[in-house]
């Protein structure tokens, strides 16, 4: 395994088309462009993984505090496959 890959896939989601591109250093982070969040982050988690014929029994999404929040956190869960 490539020293800088890590066993598991990291996808990056961002409503930003120029953002997306610079997503690809170190061919770790794969970029997927929504143009806005989904209605159900769970739902939007489990098409894209069982479209993309992954493996594995869950996920773990992460997001960032929202830049028009000042009061919000990073978030992170754990949704099953």
């Amino acid at each position: 395994m490539d020293a800088l890959r890590l066993p598991v896939w990291t996808v990056a989601v961002t409503p930003n088309t120029k953002t997306a591109p610079n997503l690809l250093f170190s061919a770790v982070v794969v970029p997927v462009h929504l143009q806005q969040s989904p209605a159900s982050w769970n739902g939007c988690v489990k098409d894209w993984v069982r479209n993309h014929e992954l493996s594995g029994s869950f996920t773990m999404p992460i997001q960032r505090p929202s830049v028009n929040d000042s009061e919000s956190n990073h978030g992170m869960e754990i949704i099953n496959s």
